[in-house]
């Protein structure tokens, strides 16, 4: 019986080789690699541009947005809607880029918002910490805590994400806010507070909202306060004190505050852009441009509106867990709980002259244990002649 073989031809092992090294780059090895490509530290690139842009200036303008997660067309529209205007400073973004704390997500969101022709920073939310999103908004934005300074506007940023850290870090970092106080005080009059979630908001520490809001309150002539997170437009004076708190809406609705930050006496004038859909199919593909053109597409832009807190104009609102939060929680836990949590080394035990491994600790009060163990056994059967 003859067998056929098959040569491959030597003169195709380096091409062969260099197909399967331009392959590697098409391979996801996990979702949560953190296998970063393209720009890192993005906030403190775009921070540089925009003190230097805005040295000199006495009024600033910029755009809040957020919760830009899953709704990838919208945020390009909006970054395309922005692009055609020419009076805009720099945006912050509200966090909430990613969805689940995948790295690729952390990705493609950067690379819309790379195409915005001004600066942008962007926090740290909720969603952005699941997984590896913590380390991934690290490599790729930077610190989740820091502030720059706009004209004479200090601009300061927070992780206010406690429930995702399980309280086990000072969130909000109290020694943070104190030294920013301090830090740069001759070139700053006025402060805007940015964060991803609100004091009074389920996921905020709570238990330190009115020491947080103090804390605050210290810094020089303080305007207003930003957040996102709750998927819809706030405003209201959280403490009673005068101080106002914005938040912003997700890129889904296709809308975003503009806040103009004037010399005068008064706080800040400020803009709100709200783009509704009043026809009955809404096209998803149909951009910001687009909604100058059509009739059924209201565009309601409160430039004389100023930001003097009116408490009897505010209407109560209760922020709920949604339906989509509760399954985020959900798959969490799920993917957590395969997490090994503890590793062993042994040596000279039952398990061969040394074994390691790692297992999980689980059941109400962790009172089980699964491990699994490699082992090295040498052959100690010794050579007896036959």
């Amino acid at each position: 019986m003859k067998h056929l073989h098959m040569k491959f031809p030597k003169l195709l092992y380096p091409s062969f080789l260099c197909l399967l090294m331009a392959g590697c780059d098409m391979i996801d090895y996990h979702p949560y690699d953190v296998h970063i490509s393209g720009e890192t530290d993005v906030n403190a690139h775009n921070i540089a541009q925009i003190e230097q842009n805005c040295q000199n200036k006495t009024t600033i303008r910029f755009v809040t947005m957020g919760d830009s997660q899953r709704w990838y067309d919208e945020t390009d529209d909006f970054v395309s809607h922005l692009n055609k205007r020419d009076d805009i400073d720099f945006v912050i973004h509200g966090g909430d880029v990613s969805d689940f704390g995948v790295t690729d997500e952390f990705l493609w969101q950067r690379d819309i918002m790379n195409k915005l022709k001004i600066p942008y920073v962007v926090l740290l939310g909720n969603h952005d910490c699941l997984g590896t999103g913590e380390e991934t908004y690290r490599a790729i934005f930077g610190d989740p805590n820091f502030s720059f300074i706009a004209g004479r506007v200090k601009f300061v940023c927070l992780n206010t994400n406690a429930i995702e850290f399980d309280y086990s870090r000072p969130i909000p970092d109290f020694e943070f806010l104190a030294a920013q106080i301090r830090d740069r005080e001759e070139e700053f009059d006025k402060t805007v507070v940015s964060m991803h979630i609100r004091p009074f908001c389920n996921e905020f520490n709570n238990n330190v909202a009115h020491v947080f809001q103090r804390y605050i309150k210290e810094f020089p002539g303080l305007q207003f306060c930003t957040s996102a997170h709750e998927h819809h437009r706030f405003e209201k004076d959280l403490f009673e004190d005068g101080i106002m708190y914005y938040m912003s809406d997700c890129m889904k609705n296709r809308n975003y505050y503009i806040f103009t930050i004037t010399p005068t006496d008064m706080n800040a004038k400020w803009h709100i852009i709200n783009h509704l859909a009043c026809a009955v199919v809404f096209l998803s593909v149909c951009s910001f441009s687009a909604f100058h053109k059509r009739d059924t597409i209201f565009i309601i832009e409160h430039d004389t509106v100023w930001m003097d807190p009116q408490p009897d104009t505010i209407i109560e609102s209760q922020t709920r867990e949604s339906r989509y939060d509760r399954r985020v929680h959900r798959y969490r836990r799920h993917w957590e709980a395969l997490i090994p949590t503890h590793t062993k080394i042994q040596f000279a035990g039952n398990m061969g002259l040394l074994s390691f491994g790692t297992g999980w600790d689980y059941g109400r009060r962790n009172q089980w244990e699964t491990d699994v163990f490699f082992e090295y056994c040498p052959n100690m059967t010794p050579n007896v002649p036959s």
